[in-house]
């Protein structure tokens, strides 16, 4: 992304009213436990690396994340 990365979208998502609750589920090439870290501390309900959505696991993990959050009226 231009201008931003993931961590600070997810940041300013996580800042705005209407998106407070949104599910975030943040999908990075890096694969270092910094990045998995960092995407806890800004309030992301997930973290994948690329290598991690083979077979199946980027849907696998969005459907989680849909299931543990509150449904929004």
């Amino acid at each position: 992304m231009e201008g931003m990365d993931g961590f600070e979208l997810c940041v300013a998502l996580r800042q705005h009213p209407d998106t407070s609750e949104l599910p975030i589920v943040l999908v990075s090439a890096r694969e270092d436990s910094d990045a998995r870290e960092r995407s806890v501390a800004v309030g992301a309900s997930a973290f994948l690396t690329k290598r991690d959505c083979a077979g199946g696991r980027l849907l696998a993990t969005i459907e989680e994340v849909a299931r543990s959050q509150p449904r929004v009226a």
